[in-house]
């Protein structure tokens, strides 16, 4: 299973959102070092389980 389709099973929608929006409004998640990304791995790596645990909620949904 991945990260992503245990926080489907674990969260609602709502959940999800405000968890990534907490993500992004962490300074701590912010990219410190010189380059292209604004986050940091570890951050990419949760917004991006995130992002696929709420497709797996609008697909489940419809």
């Amino acid at each position: 299973m991945s990260r992503g389709y245990d926080l489907y099973k674990r969260h609602t929608v709502g959940e999800l959102i405000a968890k990534q929006q907490a993500v992004r409004a962490d300074p701590a998640s912010k990219n410190t070092r010189p380059g292209i990304h604004i986050y940091t791995p570890k951050a990419r790596r949760l917004l991006d389980d995130l992002a696929w645990a709420v497709r797996y909620h609008t697909e489940h949904s419809a």
